[in-house]
């Protein structure tokens, strides 16, 4: 079967068109299709299909749609993967899919023609890519008409066809005209940025508020607590893959656990999923006392996990946990008294170093005797991160980054960077932070305790990692 999206959608068996339903029935395609070959959680579907009012039977009539879809396409179209579901596309079924190497391929041509003969691609290609990323109107296709009689009408990006085409060209304006200038950051996107030049170049959707995110086997992995998902993004081709099955609410934390594969957290339950980087299999779960496993690190033979109390209320005690990473039992549980509130956590120099956000403290747990270094900080430190010899540490109610010396516990600098850093990452020789309220990237250099660039990507910048030579930020549109 053969499927096109670039212009009418239409679905086309041994030269014969494929009748797909009613208006709504056939936007459901159009989204699986764009995302073809990756799982899409229902509540995704249901907030693209019907918006912020969905009707309570939503779910119900999502269902009715994917049997309407399996009966015109066949039964075995589409799957269901755990909360979600997945169309399986070929490389050569999908117009996009054809269109899409089509530009890779021209973009090769294009490194020859502009490095090798000089020719630069023409005024009026430069002009359609500034009007798209400007969101031009002249370029907005007609807005839908209303669902029923007297209901509203609204503009859906994935229902309008014609926004199907916008975004066709979106892609052929930023690959074929390249030239330096920066790329449009969007919300709930991983962008990603080139130390070497401290500019953007690529921009990847990611789920509906992008929060997480980690580095390991080859891949950037993007947590996102609103869609309850985990997208990991190859390093190297910038693919991205959806990972279903996880049924985990509110997954927060993740790490990349060497050999053993990736262990996601919750800030709504005290259970933690581990899943094969591979296969993206969840393998197992586990279930520890108390009422979160938020935060997890991996070192010394051991997970450390964080457990604040669900709605971070200071007057409830909280609990790092340290389970074995082979077998999944307890090794240790170091109470917090009420108003510590663990959070981030990471491990590095034979420790585990724990941002406690309530009382403005770092506690560094020893893995060899399990004593606890407790060291003060600035108000609300939100991650750490152990590189250069140090400990570094965002403290969002100071817009500044402590640095610590991993082995005496002595605080060496407080480096001012923007408003609100709430996550960093240390990699290609510097120190980068997330301020998320400033919507900016800092980049500090070790050698100085300065920051030596500002990259401004707008919105709110989450979570970030360095990995296969690259910096990747997770933007979403407002602030956690």
């Amino acid at each position: 079967m053969d499927f096109r999206i670039l212009g009418p959608l239409e679905a086309e068996e041994n030269g014969h068109l494929v009748a797909l339903g009613g208006a709504r029935q056939r936007a459901l395609l159009t989204l699986l299709l764009l995302h073809a070959n990756e799982v899409i959680p229902r509540d995704r579907l249901i907030g693209e299909l019907w918006g912020e009012r969905a009707p309570e039977t939503a779910a119900t009539a999502l269902q009715g749609y994917i049997s309407g879809l399996r009966k015109t396409l066949g039964t075995e179209r589409i799957l269901t993967r755990g909360r979600g579901y997945l169309l399986p596309v070929g490389p050569d079924a999908l117009d996009l899919g054809r269109f899409e190497r089509f530009m890779r391929e021209g973009r090769a041509a294009l490194v020859v023609l502009v490095g090798e003969l000089g020719l630069e691609p023409g005024r009026a290609l430069l002009n359609l890519e500034q009007a798209i990323l400007r969101h031009d109107p002249a370029l907005e296709s007609p807005p839908p008409a209303p669902v029923a009689k007297g209901g509203r009408s609204r503009r859906r990006s994935v229902a309008a066809l014609g926004a199907v085409v916008t975004a066709a060209a979106a892609i052929a304006a930023v690959l074929l005209a390249r030239t330096g200038e920066p790329l449009a950051v969007v919300p709930n996107s991983l962008v990603k940025i080139d130390p070497r030049t401290n500019g953007v170049t690529d921009v990847v959707r990611v789920g509906r508020f992008p929060e997480k995110v980690v580095a390991g086997y080859g891949y950037v992995w993007v947590v996102d607590g609103k869609d309850e998902t985990l997208t990991r993004v190859s390093a190297r081709s910038d693919r991205a893959e959806l990972v279903g099955g996880l049924r985990l609410a509110k997954p927060a934390g993740i790490v990349a656990a060497g050999g053993r594969g990736l262990f996601v957290g919750s800030f709504a339950e005290s259970e933690v999923v581990h899943v094969d980087p591979a296969t993206l299999a969840v393998n197992e779960r586990f279930t520890l006392p108390g009422r979160t496993a938020l935060f997890v690190a991996a070192g010394a033979g051991s997970l450390w996990i964080t457990q604040p109390p669900a709605d971070f209320h200071e007057s409830l005690p909280s609990a790092i946990t340290r389970v074995s990473i082979l077998d999944d039992v307890v090794q240790n549980r170091f109470s917090a008294p009420s108003g510590v509130l663990p959070g981030q956590v990471t491990f590095g120099a034979g420790a585990a170093w724990v941002a406690n956000v309530g009382n403005g403290s770092i506690w560094r747990i020893d893995a060899a005797t399990n004593r606890i270094k407790r060291i003060a900080v600035g108000s609300q430190p939100t991650d750490v991160a152990v590189a250069f010899g140090s400990a570094w540490v965002p403290c969002l109610g100071r817009n500044a980054v402590w640095r610590i010396d991993a082995a005496t516990g002595k605080v060496e600098a407080v480096i001012p960077t923007g408003e609100e850093p709430l996550a960093l990452a240390a990699g290609a020789g510097a120190i980068w932070v997330a301020n998320q309220a400033a919507g900016t990237i800092s980049r500090i250099d070790p050698d100085t305790n300065t920051v030596v660039k500002t990259i401004r990507l707008g919105f709110n910048p989450h979570g970030i990692a360095v990995a296969g030579g690259a910096v990747w930020v997770a933007v979403a549109k407002g602030l956690i």
